[in-house]
């Protein structure tokens, strides 16, 4: 069996994994990793997402587009091939023959239409969690804790726009962090290999099930159990009265898309 170049492997299933920092972003897109099938090089990062923004600033721009001898499909084409040179190099490339890759980059609204122009057999999995429990997790975080309230809000009221995007496309597919326990987790996720094209593999949900545990902790939690996740909602009780205002003013509307209901107040 010849290896696989890297030219091959811009054919296959790319599992593009997105969601807001502090919605189980970095347990699925390892998750996926975990597929004997699946190269990914296990990192998140925002060279997509960066990408992306530079093919909207010059394809939708024909002014730009003058300046360029390339059209505007060769320069597709060498972005395409620089992101595969860059997040698989040859220290992660296959000594077998993958059946799909995988990344995570977190994705804007002002680069959605170009998802499909860089990467045309994309899957997108994205993946949301409550926005009490995000924003909770985020202001105790060690490295984005510095943000303030109001942008730790604004950031998880973003998580509208993927999913309004995509919504009901074939390539896109919603993942809700409380689906990732409980035990239609392993129905999720032999749902997730079928529709990608993979042949299943338990390993994927037994890297979940060893790992969904949250990294922020407070005063009377734990990390240790993923059964404590579902009670990180209880921290709106340490908020303000201010607090909780401003997360309803800016993040009202999408949590009722989402469906999950703001907490009552002690």
């Amino acid at each position: 069996m010849k290896p696989m170049t890297r030219s091959q492997l811009a054919d296959l299933p790319f599992i593009l994994v997105s969601g807001q920092a502090r919605s189980g972003t970095t347990v699925l897109t390892r998750a996926i990793a975990a597929h004997p099938d699946v190269l990914s090089n296990g990192l998140e990062s925002t060279w997509l997402r960066d990408v992306l923004d530079l093919l909207r600033c010059n394809l939708d721009q024909p002014s730009r587009m003058r300046q360029c001898v390339s059209t505007p499909e060769e320069f597709i084409h060498v972005f395409r091939a620089a992101s595969f040179e860059l997040l698989f190099p040859d220290k992660v490339f296959p000594v077998g023959q993958p059946q799909a890759v995988s990344a995570f980059s977190s994705l804007k609204h002002d680069v959605l239409d170009q998802v499909q122009r860089l990467l045309p057999n994309v899957k997108l999995l994205n993946i949301v969690r409550n926005g009490v429990e995000v924003v909770s997790s985020r202001m105790i975080h060690r490295a984005i804790g510095q943000l303030s309230f109001e942008e730790h809000c604004e950031a998880w009221a973003r998580s509208v726009d993927v999913v309004k995007w995509a919504e009901g496309q074939s390539f896109f597919k919603l993942i809700r962090h409380e689906q990732l326990q409980g035990a239609d987790a392993s129905k999720l996720f032999a749902e997730i290999q079928s529709w990608v094209g993979l042949r299943h593999s338990e390993a994927v949900h037994n890297y979940v099930s060893g790992n969904l545990i949250n990294t922020t902790e407070q005063e009377g939690e734990s990390v240790s159990t993923p059964d404590q996740l579902s009670r990180r909602a209880e921290r709106w009780q340490h908020w303000t009265a201010s607090q909780k205002a401003m997360f309803e003013d800016i993040c009202g509307d999408a949590m009722a898309f989402f469906g999950y209901a703001l907490p009552e107040s002690e």
